[in-house]
């Protein structure tokens, strides 16, 4: 496409996206839904200077958001949460794959003409649920770590890797199963397993030592080449084996989720994974064939109907015989409704062989498309019984929700936050420290301390560290200019966070305050009156004079050290008489009480 051809595309693109973006988003209905439809005025059945007709390929490339998904997943998981996770993805999610496909299998034997086989091949298909799509409407809902969020994510995991043998299964359908057998050879295992063993230590040990080089440089452009060549290369290289590339990213994920970089590279991937991910929803979008659907409207209504609903009875019957709560069930099983994207590649690999006819591979690809259209309004259904469910249940029965504890950020884990963190630790009160010193960073690990690296200023970063269930953001870089745009980046997106900040004075205290800060501490303040206590105890000056004196001077914002030599002078005189008349009462007081013990005993 020449460039005169490409800018008047792009504009009437954006323009068509951030318009319906922004309706769909204050409809309630969510910006995924606004870019299906986008997609749909955008696409090339309906006029427009966007002609292309080879969506397909578009949707492949724009898979690349979904891959990059799987990866921030894996890098959220880590191996023992998931490990944590192993009856819900293997015991659940297994049961949903299977009794789902089979009850589908059976629809369509009846509705589709079709032989068993076949039916059985699209009953499986149309099991599979649309992980971008539920975790993308997951995610902006607030709602990934709930538990219906939680049990969604196992269940989708569980159907990426049932891809794989479905994808086995449509060449079987192609020669009808009579003449085919599954050919296991021994170079094709050793490759599977060498490519898998390959990964495992690429992720384990080559690309953690690349990244800690290029942190260590602080070439954060290096940094996102070295991050975005661990997601795709470890798709490629599972998709080149015969296994799902999400597969391949996921595991990838999970490898460098120990790491001390776990937070910056959400960060770098996150803008990646949006911007992919919208071009994918635009791209499942442009599939629909609108005068399809109006020439056809009865029988797909019929079988996106049909298809919900039975995913929604199956799957609210499993959550429930699994042990979990009737919310938990009703949502999970409303928000994983629709078909997944998955489909799209397995049906165009059984239109390629044959196995599908063309009026049945375009009808199978709208039906995708329309329940994920219908999933929103699905998803508020679902909320809505949800919701009458639990006020309408006994305070005994209603299921007990627990909010996670709320932490401290620490940014800088130089000498100060490196005590700071010491003493939260001590107290069992929750944090995350970040540093952009790698040094530092890996001297914390060693230490135990949950450090990671990164910065206040990346905005992926504060996403990853939970920056809006923290209780309090505690400022202790060395960096005067850096403190200057965290606070600064930290009062923009972020207003009603508590920020205390170190600086090195009160003048600067003032200014940050002014900034927005909560509280400023000005260490070279701070460290003179340690001195002058020590120096004081030292001098014979009675404690509780220096304690005095000391209070003094902290007191209401360091507000006598604010006035002039000769006012501070005479201020703390007359601290210190009052503090000497305190100090003497106090020992008479003790002196009487000593007395009276001893005249008692």
């Amino acid at each position: 496409m020449h460039l005169e051809n490409f800018l008047p595309a792009a504009v009437y693109l954006l323009a068509v996206t951030a318009l319906c973006v922004a309706v769909f988003k204050r409809l309630g209905l969510g910006a995924v839904l606004g870019l299906l439809v986008a997609g749909i005025i955008i696409g090339p059945h309906t006029p427009g200077p966007v002609a292309t007709t080879d969506v397909e390929t578009v949707r492949e490339f724009t898979h690349i958001g979904v891959v990059l998904l799987l990866f921030l997943i894996g890098l959220e998981m880590e191996p023992s949460r998931l490990w944590r996770m192993r009856r819900e993805v293997f015991g659940l999610g297994l049961s949903q794959v299977l009794v789902t496909g089979g009850v589908l299998a059976v629809y369509a034997y009846f509705f589709i003409p079709s032989g068993w086989a076949l039916a059985i091949g699209v009953g499986l298909t149309f099991a599979l649920s649309s992980t971008a799509f539920a975790l993308q409407m997951l995610e902006e809902r607030g709602e990934s770590a709930s538990r219906h969020g939680r049990t969604s994510l196992a269940i989708l995991l569980m159907q990426d890797m049932a891809v794989v043998p479905l994808l086995a299964l449509v060449p079987l359908l192609a020669t009808g199963g009579a003449d085919s057998t599954i050919n296991f050879t021994v170079e094709g295992s050793l490759i599977k397993v060498g490519a898998l063993v390959a990964l495992v230590v690429a992720g384990q040990y080559i690309i953690p030592r690349f990244l800690d080089f290029v942190a260590r440089h602080r070439n954060m452009e290096a940094f996102a080449m070295v991050a975005m060549l661990s997601v795709l290369g470890a798709a490629w290289a599972m998709e080149h084996i015969g296994l799902s590339m999400e597969l391949g990213a996921f595991t990838m994920g999970l490898l460098l989720s120990r790491t001390v970089h776990h937070h910056l590279l959400i960060a770098q991937i996150q803008p990646f994974k949006g911007l992919m991910m919208s071009l994918f929803f635009i791209s499942v979008g442009m599939s629909i064939d609108v005068s399809l659907l109006v020439r056809d409207f009865g029988p797909i209504l019929r079988d996106v109907v049909a298809i919900m609903a039975i995913k929604t009875v199956v799957l609210f019957g499993l959550c429930i015989a699994f042990g979990g709560s009737r919310t938990t069930a009703v949502r999970t099983s409303f928000i994983l409704a629709q078909c997944g994207e998955f489909g799209f590649v397995l049906f165009g690999l059984a239109h390629e062989l044959g196995v599908l006819g063309e009026q049945a591979f375009l009808s199978g690809l709208v039906v995708i498309a329309a329940s994920m259209l219908a999933t929103p309004f699905f998803a508020k259904a679902g909320d809505a019984i949800a919701t009458r469910w639990r006020e309408g249940a006994s305070p005994a029965a209603a299921p007990i929700e627990l909010e996670h504890e709320r932490h401290i950020i620490v940014a800088g884990y130089g000498r100060i936050g490196r005590t700071l963190c010491s003493l939260l630790a001590a107290c069992d009160v929750p944090y995350v420290a970040i540093d952009i010193d790698h040094a530092k960073v890996s001297e914390g690990k060693r230490s135990g301390h949950d450090v990671y690296f990164g910065d206040l200023t990346n905005h992926g970063v504060l996403s990853a560290i939970g920056i809006g269930r923290a209780a309090m953001v505690v400022v202790t870089v060395d960096s005067q200019e850096n403190m200057f745009s965290s606070l600064t980046h930290l009062r923009q997106y972020y207003p009603d966070i508590p920020v205390m900040v170190r600086v090195r004075d009160l003048e600067t205290a003032d200014r940050v305050i002014r900034m927005g800060a909560t509280l400023a501490i000005p260490d070279a303040i701070e460290a003179g009156l340690r001195f002058s206590r020590e120096a004081l105890n030292l001098a014979g000056v009675p404690r509780p004079v220096v304690a005095g004196l000391l209070s003094a001077l902290h007191a209401d914002d360091y507000e006598l050290m604010r006035v002039g030599t000769r006012d501070l002078h005479r201020q703390l005189t007359k601290r210190r008489e009052d503090a000497e008349g305190w100090a003497e009462e106090e020992v008479e007081e003790n002196e009487e009480g000593q007395e009276d013990f001893l005249q008692r005993r």
